[in-house]
């Protein structure tokens, strides 16, 4: 009886370890499959920024105004493609997983600078947009009404409560920020920011999901923005 006792506890202890071995690989498959659905498979930097996915993103030449849908799945930017020594376009492009991999695809040239609101239904393109219906497909490209089809946007973010808030590049080179507010289904007349932000110079901005905080580049007297 002894013996058959320390048996079974024998046997509850080794099943005891594969559930825990069990476990832990699992844990490691699921963290696995995170990194390979997250920032396109790459190991995010520590606090020196590095190249994003040098090869698939990151080329000799210029890509810019990135952005992700909030799942992650899909990375919107804006590519210059040389295509002479004298010539330049830019490609409007867009990675997805496919077939396991991640893959690159032009949508179009150029039609504005990409932003992805923060439910991921609208994508805005300064003064135009496109809306995501229930098949995760984009709609036509649309445009914004009175009074923002007269300005001249660059770059509009939305924040989580649907605030505007989005820069005005004039011919002069010179700009500045403005926000707009969503009221009972209506948006209000743009104001300006103060001027700690305004100097004249504001541009790029990006509203945080809850307003917290606004990022942007401005030049400045001192050097810095």
């Amino acid at each position: 009886m002894k013996n058959y006792i320390i048996k079974l506890s024998i046997l509850v202890f080794i099943l005891f370890l594969s559930a825990c071995k069990t476990d832990k690989s699992n844990t490691k498959e699921n963290d696995s499959s995170k990194k390979e659905i997250f920032y396109l498979g790459q190991k995010p930097p520590g606090l020196i920024p590095e190249p994003f996915a040098p090869g698939l993103v990151t080329t000799q030449g210029w890509e810019y105004y990135g952005d992700f849908t909030p799942d992650l799945k899909e990375f919107y930017f804006l590519r210059e493609v040389e295509n002479t020594k004298e010539d330049t376009s830019t490609e409007f492009v867009v990675i997805k997983k496919t077939h396991n991999q991640w893959q690159d695809s032009v949508i179009s040239a150029r039609v504005g600078t990409p932003f992805i609101s923060p439910d991921g239904k609208t994508m805005h393109l300064g003064r135009r947009y496109k809306e995501r219906n229930d098949k995760g497909e984009w709609s036509e490209i649309k445009e914004l009404e009175s009074p923002f089809d007269s300005l001249p946007i660059m770059r509009l973010t939305a924040s989580s409560k649907g605030t505007y808030f989005f820069d005005e590049f004039k011919r002069d080179f010179t700009g500045d920020i403005r926000y707009s507010r969503l009221v009972d289904g209506k948006y209000e007349k743009p104001r300006l920011l103060n001027k700690e932000i305004n100097t004249g110079k504001s541009f790029h901005p990006f509203i945080a999901p809850d307003e917290s905080y606004l990022l942007f580049d401005s030049k400045r007297e001192d050097g810095f923005g």
